[in-house]
């Protein structure tokens, strides 16, 4: 933990990481710090406090209706699907039936009752890292537990668990601009409603297809559904290949981040359906023409990109393309729009230009 041995070892930490590693200019204030360590180490007690001030009970089924409209279109997206064949469809089908939500924060919270804090921070990191050992440790031979939570209630993320065929939802990610029960459904679809269509998919890409509905190692696609999914992959990557972020000569690893961006795809075009049957059957609930934007479909896509603007240093976007599995920000936005002919369609993208290209990379 940063400052566990002092505040020189912490000023030489910043100084090699924070500046010359990321690109900082200056120490992460006092307050932030402080609350990344209360979440690393108190992370039910500081989502206990989280959820009482920001998470109402009704957001709580408000999200799971969402969940419920995004795994419909799934299903029928792989009754429709025409490069799977009908013993990965079953499969997958019956994956999708047993797949379960958790959302906002678990029922069970630690209590901390055994934590000691004597001593200095230093002392206290050790303590608490026996007792992370200990718990874990703890489990060793016993049956898994589905229940338990990989993240902590207050965290904005969210994500799909192939051993426990399990999405989660943090009650950090059930906030604006994700969600809010008063959003209009283009402006929810657009956000939390990709996202959840995002993990969801995670359930039957390269690796989560590996599981089955129980979450047991046992492949659930068919070697020939499996090299039409690599085949259809491969115009993924090469598109993402392509992308350079300005100032940085360096190109985003189409390889690398593959799983994310087709979890991208599925989790857009899953959405946007979603949306398109909730205002079929609440037509009152459209936006339509407002604030420069035509008609909700614009509204849906405009909500999606807002989600991936962030500021960044051009140290830490080097270290984001050269290491994690995500593409930047801006290229996840730019490679699923143009890989998908609704949004060509809403904002009448011309036939072979950059957002409507001729040949498209169509996996779900």
């Amino acid at each position: 933990a940063k400052g566990a041995l002092g505040p020189e070892p912490l000023e030489r930490d910043f100084r090699f990481y924070g500046m010359l590693v990321q690109g900082q200019k200056e120490p992460t204030p006092a307050w932030r710090a402080c609350m990344k360590e209360a979440d690393k180490y108190f992370p039910d007690a500081l989502g206990k406090l989280f959820v009482s001030e920001y998470f109402e009970p009704s957001a709580k089924e408000a999200a799971a209706q969402i969940l419920r409209d995004i795994e419909a279109q799934f299903a029928q997206m792989l009754q429709e699907n025409k490069w799977i064949d009908a013993r990965t469809r079953k499969n997958s089908l019956e994956k999708l039936h047993h797949l379960r939500n958790q959302i906002g924060y678990p029922d069970r919270l630690d209590s901390y009752e055994d934590v000691s804090m004597n001593g200095t921070f230093g002392d206290f990191v050790l303590h608490m890292l026996a007792r992370r050992q200990q718990s874990d440790l703890g489990l060793l031979g016993r049956s898994l537990d589905r229940n338990y939570w990989y993240m902590s209630p207050s965290t904005v993320n969210a994500y799909y668990v192939a051993m426990r065929n399990s999405m989660t939802f943090p009650a950090g990610i059930l906030q604006p601009p994700f969600f809010h029960k008063s959003y209009p459904p283009a402006l929810t679809y657009g956000a939390i409603g990709v996202v959840a269509g995002h993990e969801l998919t995670h359930a039957f890409d390269d690796h989560g297809s590996r599981y089955n509905a129980s979450g047991f190692l046992d492949k659930i696609w068919t070697n020939s559904s499996s090299v039409k999914f690599a085949e259809r992959a491969k115009c993924l990557s090469t598109l993402y290949d392509g992308y350079e972020p300005k100032k940085l000569h360096e190109h985003v690893n189409g390889k690398l981040t593959l799983g994310e961006n087709i979890a991208d795809l599925g989790g857009i075009r899953t959405a946007f359906r979603a949306m398109n049957k909730y205002l079929k059957e609440h037509p009152s609930e459209k936006i339509g023409k407002k604030h420069g934007l035509d008609n909700d479909a614009q509204f849906f896509f405009v909500q999606f990109a807002q989600t991936y603007c962030y500021q960044e240093t051009l140290s830490d976007l080097r270290i984001q393309i050269e290491t994690d599995p995500h593409t930047p920000g801006e290229f996840r936005t730019k490679g699923v729009l143009s890989q998908y002919d609704e949004f060509a369609k809403a904002f009448h993208c011309k036939p072979g230009s950059r957002y409507n290209p001729a040949s498209k990379c169509d996996i779900w």
